[in-house]
């Protein structure tokens, strides 16, 4: 860490002052150290290139932070409930049924199957207060979900309703049965007037007496349509009514409404496929070609931070002549100042692979059948055929449970970001 009247200099001379990096690696003591010193320029393109790396254009900023109600919640369970494919490496659900998210959300296979195909999970919390005050339909069973961050280009899996029922008050389930019914607000084309909206029923459900825990109801056509044309967002309606047709309040069955306990209010999630398209690869402005051909680094503002700590060098130097192996790199989500927006993980430990692969190749190196013979090749004609190189062999994913700027929460999975282990190829 660098002195305090440092920056204190800094900040009176207006220089651009140099930070530690939010990339970490692992020095020849055995240990995991921040990389070199990075100026505020380096870091915001440094923000800028992880950001177009992770799907996202631009940094999120949400207005606050809350994680304790229903929504956040099924996904921070999702979250902790992922498990690495031993076959592709991808994040699947613990198939074992380990984790919360099984029995307070009642997962069931088909979830399960849903969940694992998507690459993008967003949560909705409800807004329903944004909705017509002049309706009269009961405000508390009234429901309103911001899809506006939704992305054009993802192919939507499935969107489902989530709603709690938990014990009910009274004894209506003894003699005769309760349903409860979703309806989408519609309305007229161009603007909408109280007046002109209608019910359309988009699920049903029949109570079960004793039951408690979450009732799941598919809207993936309603949503679908908001995400083409948002002014056609008017939400949904719960109703709950007897087998005589009698309009019920939904806390005397045990159903929690959008006024009841924060961690059982309804919620909306919403499963998203990514389409096979080329992702925008991150510019990596900060190297530019040097007169003689070679890669180097912008000239940055301060001399001291223009190379690498000589211990760092050393240690890369060294490394080179090693055998070939994984070797630590960790990214810090947190040193880039992204702890406002991002849930978790705090940073990931990405991992890189580094070394030689010469002769002769022992198992140590996990090498190919392909890699020993370009070996043997190589030390026949070293001009004319090169060594084999030191790359990752298997590649696992990540996810990233992030904020957007309409305080949803969001669970994205990113494939082939951590090398989990090396050889020569």
């Amino acid at each position: 860490m660098r002195p305090r009247w440092l920056w204190l200099l800094c900040a009176l001379w207006g220089a651009v002052c140099p930070e530690h990096s939010p990339i970490y690696v692992d020095n020849h003591k055995g240990q995991t150290v921040a990389g070199e010193e990075i100026s505020e320029v380096d870091r915001a393109e440094i923000q800028e290139d992880l950001l177009l790396l992770l799907g996202l254009h631009r940094r999120p900023r949400p207005a606050f932070q809350e994680v304790q109600s229903s929504a956040p919640q099924f996904l921070m369970d999702i979250y902790n409930s992922m498990v690495d494919d031993e076959d592709t490496g991808d994040l699947k659900l613990d198939p074992e049924g380990v984790g919360s998210a099984w029995k307070d959300f009642n997962i069931t296979t088909v979830d399960k199957q849903v969940i694992d195909e998507s690459d993008l999970i967003m949560s909705f919390i409800n807004h329903g207060s944004k909705l017509f005050k002049e309706l009269e339909l009961p405000r508390s069973q009234l429901l309103w979900f911001d899809l506006t961050e939704v992305p054009m280009d993802e192919n939507q899996l499935d969107t489902s309703l989530r709603v709690y029922q938990g014990y009910a008050e009274d004894a209506l389930f003894d003699y005769q049965s309760v349903t409860l019914r979703i309806f989408q607000l519609t309305g007229g084309e161009g603007e909408t007037r109280p007046d002109d909206i209608q019910l359309k029923e988009v699920g049903a459900r029949v109570l079960e007496p004793g039951y408690v825990g979450w009732l799941t109801f598919n809207v993936s056509s309603a949503a679908d349509l908001w995400r083409m044309f948002p002014h056609s967002n008017l939400g949904l309606f719960m109703e709950v009514t007897s087998e005589g047709g009698e309009q019920l309040v939904p806390g005397q069955v045990g159903l929690v409404d959008a006024y009841g306990e924060q961690a059982r209010q309804p919620f909306m999630t919403a499963f998203f496929k990514q389409q096979q398209l080329k992702r925008p690869l991150p510019r990596l402005s900060r190297f530019k070609r040097s007169p003689n051909g070679k890669r180097g680094k912008k000239k940055r503002n301060r001399s001291n931070s223009q190379t690498s700590s000589s211990s760092l060098k050393d240690y890369i130097q060294k490394q080179e002549f090693s055998v070939c192996q994984k070797r630590n790199l960790y990214v810090s989500f947190r040193d880039l100042g992204w702890q406002d927006w991002i849930i978790a993980p705090d940073g990931y430990a990405a991992f890189f692979c580094m070394g030689i692969c010469s002769f002769p190749i022992n198992s140590q190196m996990n090498a190919t059948n392909h890699a020993i013979v370009q070996t043997l090749t190589h030390l026949l004609e070293p001009f004319l055929y090169p060594k084999p190189s030191c790359a990752p062999t298997k590649l696992n994913s990540i996810s990233v449970l992030y904020f957007d700027d309409k305080q949803n929460v969001n669970l994205r999975k990113y494939s082939k970001m951590v090398a989990t282990s090396c050889g020569c190829h």
